[in-house]
């Protein structure tokens, strides 16, 4: 990816806290991207075909799907596309590899934003259209949610 390149970010997960701190901290990282968020394999299928995302978060309990079947179904229309896993901490370390996620491409739940950073620059290149007021966003957003 160009760093000149716009990304469009989609996150699967049925998790609206979840997906709300992640859309807060990518459009603060990311401010002239997009962020497109569904709440299931179905939703994420259509949103593929219409959007064609460039990076994929992917929960990894999403019933009545895993995030094989879903990263499988959203890799067979774009293969181009980066995958992220959202898992809980005591999965985190238990989830089989495959070939389109490495362990790097995982984060634990509740999100860790420094590694969600580390996680996106490792996937888009770290020259990408960082904001300068990323770090200050992240605390503002946290020392909300500790209100």
């Amino acid at each position: 990816m160009k760093p000149d390149d716009n990304i469009a970010f989609l996150c699967v997960t049925d998790d609206a806290e979840i997906c709300e701190q992640l859309r807060l901290l990518i459009t603060k990282f990311y401010p002239k991207d997009t962020f497109i968020s569904v709440s299931n394999g179905s939703e994420a299928v259509i949103a593929v075909e219409e959007s064609n995302p460039d990076v994929f978060i992917i929960d990894s309990e999403i019933p009545p799907y895993d995030y094989g079947l879903i990263g499988k179904a959203i890799l067979a229309l774009n293969k181009r596309g980066k995958t992220i896993i959202l898992s809980r901490p005591q999965r985190e370390g238990g989830l089989t590899n495959s070939k389109s996620t490495t362990l790097q491409n995982r984060i634990a739940k509740p999100i860790d934003s420094g590694r969600l950073q580390a996680v996106i620059d490792a996937l888009v290149g770290g020259s990408h259209k960082k904001s300068d007021t990323f770090e200050v966003a992240k605390s503002k957003f946290f020392s909300n949610l500790a209100s």
